[in-house]
């Protein structure tokens, strides 16, 4: 059988948005099979694919563009990363030219098959004349296959060389899919997806995370404190904040709908640091402790509570795929007692109550000031 993309590769595949793929298929009623589509449905929904745009390339760039220049490498078994992306480059083009050759010898077999069985129905005296066709015919398709190249090949190629850069999740029962990018675990590639997928505190400590890997391959970034049970282990389970994925992956994973409200959380926390934007408008940084992480939706916010009492209803300004390190917009004028503590850096270094989520999680309005 052909190969089977999931829908979130192929949309990368051919550059596209997984829900403009999804219009496409409806549109021109292309056959899917369980929520994926062959290479060759793929090649023909978007025949004008650039083949020349490669995402894998482009990927392995900015990754190099964001990585943070090292003097030199410890164990020096890695080579320089613009030499290994050029070798990548020359990999990727031989692994095109090798399935273009599978590719055009499995379609010659079958040529040669319908061929030979023609020729076995022909009268003995036309029988040599058609075996004479049969080799003429064999031996035009075997000097071609040595420029072999085509559309699913590449295709195919690049789907290989793209997961080597980043994996795929899929998660049951939602379906939700995301990719996995670097070094981040499966909860910190999740939640930057925009999933809000079950933790607490993103350290291997509770163990709130425990999710069963049901197929795919994954590796241990980090040990971690909370013991999962042989039989667990037997049967698959992980912590998603301490582990990533070698292979493409399909787990078991609690999460919280869009509509979902998030359980009630409190936190005690530290002021890190308040950073003065303007006489009105301040950035206030709060960290929680490493056994407890404040899960969000994007657009709540949390009642903060100062060692002295102070009480106001923040939003938070940070994204909810980093638990531990929040930020907060204070505006002096909205809650002058709070935005005092803050303003005159008493605040600084002090220990808050954090107290939420609230609120839908849809928006959140800001005055700009200027």
């Amino acid at each position: 059988m052909s190969k089977l993309l999931s829908l979130s590769r192929a949309a990368r595949l051919a550059g596209v948005s997984r829900g403009e793929l999804q219009k496409r298929v409806r549109k021109e009623g292309a056959d899917t099979f369980e929520g994926k589509l062959t290479v060759e449905i793929l090649v023909s929904l978007y025949p004008h694919i650039d083949m020349e745009k490669d995402p894998v390339l482009e990927r392995v760039q900015r990754i190099k563009r964001e990585a943070r220049p090292k003097a030199h490498y410890s164990d020096g078994w890695m080579p320089d990363p613009q030499v290994l992306m050029t070798r990548l480059k020359e990999f990727q083009h031989t692994l095109v030219q090798t399935k273009s050759s599978l590719n055009a010898s499995e379609n010659l077999l079958n040529e040669t098959r319908s061929n030979l069985q023609s020729a076995l129905n022909a009268s003995e005296e036309e029988l040599p004349a058609e075996v004479e066709r049969c080799i003429q015919r064999l031996s035009r398709a075997i000097d071609r296959l040595g420029r072999a190249s085509d559309a699913k090949a590449t295709l195919f190629a690049k789907d290989a060389m793209l997961k080597i850069v980043s994996a795929s999740v899929r998660l049951l029962p939602s379906g939700h899919e995301f990719f996995i990018e670097g070094n981040d675990s499966i909860l910190e590639a999740g939640l930057k997806a925009g999933l809000y997928l079950d933790y607490g505190c993103t350290g291997g400590n509770c163990g709130a995370c425990k999710c069963k890997v049901v197929s795919g391959a994954v590796r241990k970034l980090r040990n971690h404190d909370y013991v999962l049970s042989a039989k667990e282990q037997e049967a698959g389970y992980v912590l998603a904040c301490s582990n990533t994925a070698i292979s493409d992956l399909v787990v078991e994973a609690g999460e919280a709908g869009m509509s979902e409200a998030l359980p009630h959380q409190q936190i005690r926390a530290q002021v890190k640091k308040i950073e003065l934007v303007g006489e009105l408008l301040a950035l206030m940084y709060v960290q929680t402790p490493r056994t407890r992480s404040l899960r969000f939706k994007a657009g709540q916010s949390v009642s903060v509570t100062t060692e002295d009492g102070r009480t106001a209803d923040l939003y938070i300004a940070s994204c909810p795929c980093d638990g531990r390190n929040l930020q907060f917009i204070i505006f002096k004028e909205d809650d002058v007692d709070f935005g005092d503590a803050v303003f005159d850096a008493t605040l600084a270094r002090q220990t808050v109550l954090l107290e939420g989520p609230k609120g839908n999680g849809t928006y959140f309005r800001i005055n700009i000031l200027i």
